[in-house]
């Protein structure tokens, strides 16, 4: 068979980062029935198999062992053997007589495929879903993980599209209401069946008890939708609801834990052998730019890292009036990934944004963004060539707020407006947008601001007015409940109000006055 390069499995790679995690584990016994309704794996699995009697415990066995295979680089090859050797006497004949064997290529495939496919559904739902080129990246390693066994790939799916065919395919039609899943489905009924090889029952079966109920919530609500159906599971729209509501809270909290809670101590030690930190392999100083390459994922995720940014570009939208002329020039300062364009819908502006972001400019104009890329502090238009400019969220992110300052009123034309917003230079701020919101998962970007840069409100005001620009400040913060919605997982926005208080988040609108436009550079 053709063996795959050793350089996809490594530190870098998406199986390093996921299939440790200890949150897998919540889909043991998803997996468990993916795997047993198989009619080959059914067919070799004995009335007293392990994976029947005693689903969790093998299930997490079979998991370390894969652990060993994936994280072991050579020693890897050497388990993933073992675990082909171990496989070879296992075989029963079915009922029609017909020899049935664990290695089968059907049925040894898709015990593997339901391994890795969990990590899907568990980034889905109780982390950051993979992107399409994630998951490429995982099925490609997946392949070269699978080599290490030794065994035929001729019913591997050649990519991630044909093996997302494969599986809804193997759901819908193969997957069946077997003799090992009915077994399976009796014991989550009677969880006093299920045995602990070392503990005693009495203390093991009601410990059981809780687990089978919590593992059979979470199955019911991820199997895919055909094997519900085969299954006759109800999951009921409170069920999701429920499901919904738990997968956030872990979403939330899981990243604020020690790593040697989070990740499986075969993962953790293989990590900090490659002497990385899980999962994030650079670290970068505060406020380095390059941060919005690593996260240029991110930009238009209504749950990702820059959800914060979309709140205020509604609000940034709201201060901006139709286009007083045909014709009319927006400038957009740091405009990111254009997340300011849906909310200029119809106003009749020309929209320029200005980044230093190369994956950001892209991005912007994607959603309609005229891109250019340069330096706020040194911007490469004329004076008096925008009828509007915008400056959100970038004054705090600047070492010379009077130079991007000047060249934002430079810029504009007489009875042109300026808005911006951006963080005040106070205690508040420093404790909220770093201490607290830093600390939140998904909410900011650890290290994305250095709150030495935090903008004086004074300072900001007079410069403005040094330039022709009478600004006037309006505090901002967010909606608790639509805040609380979204970090529950059931809000796709939050809405900033306005509040007089400019401590914290402010918003800057006003107009430069008529006589104070400049020569052309």
């Amino acid at each position: 068979m053709r063996q795959d390069s050793d350089d996809l499995l490594g530190p870098d790679s998406v199986t390093w980062r996921y299939l440790g995690d200890r949150r897998l584990a919540l889909f043991a016994l998803r997996g468990v029935l993916l795997q047993v309704m198989h009619p080959e794996v059914d067919a070799a699995v004995r009335p007293d198999s392990p994976w029947v009697t005693q689903p969790w415990i093998r299930s997490h066995r079979a998991l370390r062992r894969i652990l060993r295979v994936a994280y072991g680089c050579r020693a890897g090859v050497d388990e993933a053997r073992r675990i082909r050797d171990f496989h070879r006497p296992i075989h029963e004949v079915d009922v029609a007589g017909r020899r049935r064997h664990a290695l089968h290529p059907n049925a040894f495939y898709w015990s593997h495929a339901v391994f890795f496919e969990a990590v899907i559904p568990m980034t889905e739902w109780f982390g950051d879903p993979l992107d399409a080129q994630q998951r490429e990246r995982l099925y490609a390693e997946s392949r070269q993980w699978y080599a290490r066994y030794g065994v035929g790939d001729r019913v591997m799916p050649a990519d991630w599209a044909s093996f997302a065919e494969y599986f809804d395919r193997t759901c819908a039609d193969v997957l069946d209401h077997t003799a090992a899943a009915e077994k399976t489905l009796q014991g989550l009924r009677a969880p006093r069946t299920w045995r602990h090889p070392w503990l005693p029952h009495f203390v093991w079966w009601p410990f059981a008890a809780v687990a089978a109920k919590f593992l059979w919530f979470i199955a019911r609500g991820t199997l895919h939708p055909a094997v519900r159906e085969r299954l006759k599971i109800r999951c009921s729209a409170a069920d999701q609801r429920l499901l919904r509501v738990f997968a956030a809270v872990v979403r939330r909290v899981w990243p604020l834990l020690p790593r040697w809670v989070r990740y499986d101590r075969i993962a953790r030690e293989a990590l900090c052998r490659a002497e990385i930190d899980t999962p994030r392999t650079v670290v970068r100083a505060r406020n380095d730019p390059q941060q919005y390459e690593d996260l240029a994922t991110q930009w238009w995720s209504p749950h990702g890292v820059f959800a914060g940014l979309h709140w205020l570009a509604a609000v940034r939208g709201d201060a901006i009036p139709p286009a007083p002329r045909p014709g009319a020039v927006l400038v957009d300062l740091a405009c990111g990934g254009g997340l300011l364009a849906p909310h200029l819908t119809g106003k009749g502006y020309r929209h320029v944004g200005v980044d230093l972001s190369p994956s950001a400019l892209r991005q912007a104009t994607d959603h309609g963004v005229e891109a250019v890329r340069g330096d706020v502090t040194r911007l490469p238009f004329a004076d008096a060539a925008a009828d509007v400019v915008v400056a959100g969220e970038i004054l705090e992110h600047v070492t010379d707020l009077p130079a991007v300052v000047a060249e934002a009123c430079r810029v504009l034309r007489p009875d042109g407006l300026l808005v911006l917003d951006t963080l005040a230079d106070t205690p508040i701020a420093r404790f909220l947008a770093v201490t607290v919101a830093e600390r939140i998962p998904r909410l900011m970007a650890p290290g994305i601001h250095d709150p030495d840069l935090f903008v004086n409100r004074a300072e900001l005001v007079r410069e403005c007015r040094a330039r022709g620009v009478e600004l006037h400040l309006t505090g901002l913060r967010p909606s608790i409940v639509d805040l609380a919605r979204w970090l529950l997982g059931r809000g796709e926005t939050v809405r900033m109000l306005p509040i007089p208080v400019t401590a914290f988040v402010f918003q800057g609108v006003g107009r430069k006055r008529a006589g104070n436009s400049r020569s052309g550079r």
